[in-house]
């Protein structure tokens, strides 16, 4: 297993290339600091009882309208990491991992000291698995609370797609078809959340409940996950996928994506992670579990 954390606290920039999936984050050009953290972790199969072949990731974004975001950030992105590889380990149904996943990432940032703050640490949530059974197609799961997104990129023209819907007002209007003043936190926002992870009473049995979304991969494509500072400045997933596949590699792919987040401002921080599907089985390493700062 191959795994790489980003401790958003003090990092300006931070890339990593984990053989199935490759990595970016980015303070953008306006924050002081970057509020997103991200946790990766490749699975090889090569040891008795490992999980199967795929990847785990997740990537939260902290609410910049509150204390201490990058915390919050943090503390989910690596305990739902955790609690994702510990249900696949165990064999536990993909749902049933995706929903412990969000609700230990939730109990992680409720437990934060708030310090008697009246705005204390939150996040957005994605987080997807990817794993491959013998003679079978991958499956792909993604669960996410909030605005940041995951994206289903294809080859074929008019076959990408966002796969995710966020939890804020313009989106809930789309769905129901109405306008209506919606509050994160209870605060008014014109971008705000609906929902997220520290938003809201923590005794609430939805608050930790995210979307899930399941399928069978049956065509080779790739899995972008990012926070909004990607997808503020290209929301579209054709747009996306133009950019991906004209490049020649991965690790050349995410930074022309970044790039292009920065072109107009780098206003946002920005995280992207791109899994090539089907993910590459790689040689045999230790398991071992690398932070970086």
């Amino acid at each position: 297993m191959r795994c790489g954390a980003l401790l958003p606290d003090g990092t300006d920039h931070f890339e990593a290339d984990l053989g199935g999936a490759v990595l970016i984050s980015d303070v953008g050009l306006v924050h002081s600091r970057n509020e997103d953290a991200v946790a990766v972790a490749v699975l090889d199969g090569s040891e008795a009882g490992s999980p199967p072949v795929g990847v785990a990731a997740v990537v939260c974004d902290g609410v910049s309208t509150v204390s201490r975001p990058e915390e919050a950030a943090l503390s989910a992105v690596e305990a739902a990491l955790d609690a994702l590889l510990q249900g696949l380990s165990t064999g536990m149904s993909t749902r049933n991992n995706h929903l412990a996943a969000a609700a230990t990432a939730t109990r992680a940032v409720s437990a934060l000291d708030t310090r008697g703050e009246v705005d204390p640490p939150a996040c957005t949530y994605v987080a997807t698995t990817l794993t491959e059974s013998v003679g079978g197609p991958p499956d792909l799961a993604v669960s996410w609370i909030g605005d940041s997104r995951a994206y289903w990129l294809s080859r074929d023209p008019g076959r990408s797609e966002q796969l995710t819907e966020d939890d804020s007002p313009a989106a809930d209007a789309d769905r129901r078809a109405l306008i209506k003043e919606v509050t994160a936190a209870g605060r008014p926002q014109e971008h705000g959340l609906t929902r997220c992870l520290g938003c809201g009473n923590a005794d609430d049995p939805d608050m930790g409940r995210p979307h899930i979304f399941i399928r069978a991969i049956d065509r080779p494509g790739v899995l972008l996950l990012c926070s909004d500072g990607l997808w503020n400045e290209l929301p579209s997933a054709q747009q996306l996928a133009d950019i991906v596949f004209a490049a020649d590699s991965q690790v050349v792919a995410v930074r022309a994506l970044n790039s292009r987040a920065l072109d107009p401002g780098g206003e946002d921080n920005i995280t992207i992670v791109l899994i090539e599907v089907p993910a590459p089985v790689l040689i045999e390493v230790p398991a071992t579990r690398g932070t970086t700062s």
